[in-house]
C-alpha cells in the first residue's frame, strides 16, 4: 500500500480553525469543513508558504492581496451559500476563494482581471469540479453566465455597478465589504431593488444592503469612487 505523504502545515490549518475562525462565530460545519480541506498555503505567494495561516492579509503580486482568512470566513459565512447554486465571484486572485465555494458545494465563476493571477488560479484549480475562472474587467462581472444566486466581491468596494447587480438572479444576493469614506469598511448583504420614480441612484445604484459588521479587507482595483475636491 502506498504512504501517504504527512501535510506538514495540517496543524497550521486546524489551529487557524479553532483559533481564528470559531471564536469569531464561524461555526457552520460545511464551511468550517471547507476551510479544513482547502490548502492556503497553495495559494498564496511562493516563499509565504509557511505564513499562509497568520491573522492577516497574504501579498500576491501585481498590487493585489488575499484577504485575512477570518475576512474571508465571514464573506462565506454572509453569502449563506447552499450546495448547487451558482455564482460569480469577483476578483478570484489566485483561487483560494474559489476553492472554498467549490468546497461548499457551489457552482463558481471565478472571475480576474489580472493576466498572470487568472493563470495561476486556472493552474491551481484544475480539475476541481464546479470552478469555471475567466478573465476580464472585475467591474463588467460576468453576464455570461447569469443569471446568479449570488455574487461574491472578494475585497473592499466603494460602490457596486449596476451592470453587476443585474446579473443576480431576482431573488439573489450579492456579498460585499463596502468601504466607506470615513475609512471604517463594513461587510454588507445586498439585494435587488426596484428604483422608485423619480429617486435619485445612491453610490450602490440598484443594489439595497444590509450591514453586518465592521470587516476590513485589501481594495479591490477599479471599484473606486470618483473623487471630488474638498476645502
Amino acid at each position: 500500500m502506498a504512504s501517504v505523504a504527512p501535510d506538514p502545515l495540517a496543524h497550521a490549518r486546524t489551529a487557524m480553525i479553532e483559533s481564528q475562525l470559531m471564536p469569531c462565530g464561524i461555526v457552520d460545519p460545511r464551511l468550517l469543513a471547507a476551510f479544513a480541506a482547502v490548502p492556503r498555503e497553495r495559494f498564496v505567494a511562493p516563499g509565504r508558504e509557511r505564513l499562509a495561516y497568520a491573522e492577516t492579509v497574504q501579498p500576491l503580486g501585481s498590487g493585489r492581496w488575499m484577504a485575512a482568512p477570518l475576512t474571508t470566513a465571514r464573506l462565506l459565512a454572509a453569502a449563506d451559500v447552499q450546495p448547487g447554486e451558482k455564482g460569480l465571484l469577483v476578483g478570484a486572485g489566485t483561487g483560494y476563494t474559489a476553492a472554498l465555494l467549490a468546497g461548499m458545494g457551489a457552482a463558481v465563476i471565478a472571475l480576474e482581471s489580472d493576466a498572470a493571477l487568472a493563470a495561476r488560479a486556472r493552474a491551481l484549480l484544475a480539475g476541481l469540479q464546479g470552478v469555471t475562472v475567466v478573465e476580464g474587467p472585475l467591474t463588467e462581472g460576468w453576464p455570461a453566465g447569469a443569471p446568479y444566486a449570488f455574487v461574491l466581491l472578494d475585497g473592499a468596494v466603494e460602490h457596486v455597478p449596476d451592470r453587476i447587480a443585474a446579473q443576480l438572479a431576482p431573488d439573489g444576493r450579492l456579498v460585499a465589504i463596502l468601504a466607506a469614506p470615513e475609512g471604517v469598511d463594513r461587510l454588507a448583504v445586498g439585494r435587488r431593488v426596484p428604483p422608485a420614480p423619480g429617486a435619485t441612484a445612491g453610490p450602490h445604484g440598484a443594489i439595497a444592503f444590509d450591514f453586518v459588521t465592521e470587516c476590513s479587507a485589501p481594495a479591490l482595483p477599479s471599484f473606486s469612487l470618483p473623487r471630488t475636491f474638498r476645502f
